[in-house]
C-alpha cells in the first residue's frame, strides 16, 4: 500500500488505465514508478520522455553499464525501492554477476571499474547526498577523468532525474518490484539475455574466444574486428604503439560495447607498459632499473595504472620479473629490475601491487633465464647457459613474482568465465 496516491490497472480510469496497459505491453509488467508517476499524466508522460532520452538513447555519452550503475547508486542512496529492483536486475544481466544487489550503494567504491566510471559515481553520490557541497573541484574532477562539458551537464541532469523519480518512490513506501523473468528491462544495446544458470551464460564458442587476444591495425577497429568481438570470437585486444592516439579511449569503449552487445564478458584490453624502451603509451613507469625501493616500485605501478585506466586498458603485460645480467638485453633496454632474485621478486611484487590497486591486472614475465641473454628474444633465438645454482636462483625470482602477480590475474580470469 502506497502512502501517497498511486494507480493500479484494476482501479485506474482513462487515460491512466490506457497508459498503464501500454507500459505492461511494452515491458511485461507495471512498475511502482509507473503507478506513481502516471497518477498525473502531465507528470508521467514528460517524465517517461526524459527518462528515455537521458537513460536509453544510443547516442548518450555514457555506456549502458555506466547509466545503470549511476541509477542503482542514486536509487539505493535515497531508498527508492520499486525501481531499484529493476536496475539491480539490469546490472545482473549486463555483468553476469548473479549476486549484484542493493548493497552496491555501500560497496561501489570497491567494485571494479575504470577511472571515468568511478568519477561519474563519485559525482552522483555527492550530488545526491550533499548537493549544497558540490564545488568547482568536484566538477573539474569529471573533466580530469576525460568527460567533456556536455557530458558533465548530462550526468548532472541524469542524476537530477533519478532523484526526482526516486524521491517520489521513497515517499510512497512501496516495496521493491517483483521483476518477471520475461520482463523487457531497459538494458539497452549492452544487455545480455537472462540466463537460468551462470554456467550457461557463455556458449562453447564464446568460452574458446575468451582465450584469444588479438592485435588490431591502426587507431580504429575495423568492422571485422568489431564483429569478432561481438560474436565472442575474441576475448581481448592487445594494443601497440601504432594503436595509440588521442582517440584511444573512445575506440576501446567501442570495442567494449561491441562485446557487451553480444552478451560477452568485458574484454581484456592489454598492452606492454614495462618501462625502459618498452612503453606503448608516453608516460610512466620509469625504467625498472631506476626503481630504488619497494615503495618507489609500488608508486610507479600506481601511476602506470592511472595512465592505463584513463585509456580503458585493464591488463598490463608487466612487470619483467627476470633476473637480468648486467649486459643482458633486458638490462640494456632498461626493462628489468636490478639486483638478485630476492630483490627482483620484491620489486616486481611491489610494482604489481601498485598496478592492481589501481584496477589493472599485472602479469609477471618472461621465463627463467631470459634475463641472462644478450640477444633480444623478440627478434632472435637465444640459448640459456646457466649453472644449476644460477638456474635455482632464477626459479626463485620467477616463483616469488608469480605468487604476487600471476595468481590474481588467473583468479580474475576464472571468475569472469564463471
Amino acid at each position: 500500500m502506497s502512502r501517497i496516491l498511486a494507480l493500479s490497472v484494476d482501479t485506474a480510469e482513462e487515460p491512466q488505465r490506457a497508459l498503464l496497459e501500454k507500459v505492461r505491453a511494452e515491458v511485461g509488467y507495471i512498475s511502482g514508478t509507473h503507478q506513481l508517476l502516471f497518477v498525473d499524466p502531465q507528470i508521467g508522460q514528460p517524465s517517461k520522455q526524459l527518462h528515455d532520452y537521458l537513460n536509453l538513447r544510443a547516442e548518450s555519452p555514457f555506456s549502458r553499464l555506466q547509466r545503470e550503475m549511476v541509477a542503482t547508486l542514486v536509487y539505493g542512496m535515497i531508498g527508492a525501492k520499486p525501481c531499484l529492483s529493476a536496475h539491480c536486475e539490469a546490472m545482473r544481466r549486463l555483468t553476469g554477476d548473479d549476486d549484484f544487489g542493493p548493497d552496491f550503494v555501500e560497496r561501489w567504491p570497491d567494485y571494479p571499474m575504470d577511472a571515468e566510471t568511478r568519477a561519474l559515481l563519485r559525482y552522483a553520490s555527492q550530488l545526491t547526498g550533499s548537493p549544497d557541497r558540490i564545488t568547482d573541484q568536484d566538477v573539474e574532477s569529471l573533466r580530469q577523468a576525460g568527460w567533456d562539458d556536455h557530458a558533465v551537464y548530462e550526468v548532472t541532469a541524469l542524476v537530477g532525474f533519478f532523484n526526482l523519480s526516486g524521491r517520489i518512490e521513497a515517499a510512497s513506501g512501496l516495496p521493491m518490484d517483483e521483476i518477471p523473468a520475461a520482463a523487457d528491462l531497459p538494458a539497452g544495446e549492452a544487455s545480455a539475455p537472462p540466463r537460468e544458470d551462470r554456467d550457461d551464460r557463455l556458449t562453447l564458442s564464446q568460452l574458446v574466444g575468451q582465450m584469444v587476444i588479438s592485435g588490431i591495425d591502426g587507431g580504429t577497429p575495423d568492422a571485422g574486428t568489431l564483429r569478432a568481438v561481438r560474436e565472442g570470437e575474441l576475448g581481448g585486444i592487445l594494443l601497440f604503439s601504432r594503436n595509440v592516439s588521442g582517440a584511444l579511449p573512445a575506440q576501446v569503449q567501442l570495442l567494449q560495447e561491441s562485446a557487451a552487445a553480444g552478451g560477452n564478458p568485458p574484454l581484456f584490453v592489454a598492452t606492454d607498459q614495462e618501462g625502459g624502451t618498452v612503453k606503448r603509451l608516453p608516460g610512466p613507469p620509469k625504467s625498472p632499473r631506476l626503481m630504488a625501493s619497494e615503495a618507489e616500485a609500488r608508486s610507479e605501478g600506481q601511476a602506470t595504472a592511472a595512465l592505463l585506466v584513463s585509456n580503458h586498458i585493464n591488463v598490463n603485460f608487466a612487470p619483467v620479473a627476470d633476473v637480468t645480467a648486467a649486459q643482458g638485453f633486458e638490462a640494456v633496454q632498461g626493462r628489468g629490475f636490478a639486483g638478485d632474485s630476492h630483490r627482483v621478486a620484491a620489486l616486481a611484487d611491489a610494482f604489481a601491487q601498485g598496478l592492481q590497486s589501481g584496477g589493472v591486472a599485472a602479469t609477471a614475465k618472461h621465463f627463467p633465464g631470459v634475463g641472462s641473454l644478450s640477444v633480444d628474444t623478440d627478434t632472435a633465438l637465444g640459448r640459456v647457459g646457466a649453472s644449476e645454482a644460477q638456474q635455482a636462483e632464477m626459479r626463485h625470482s620467477r616463483e616469488a613474482a608469480d605468487a604476487a602477480s600471476v595468481a590474481p590475474f588467473v583468479a580474475r580470469t576464472r571468475e569472469a568465465l564463471g
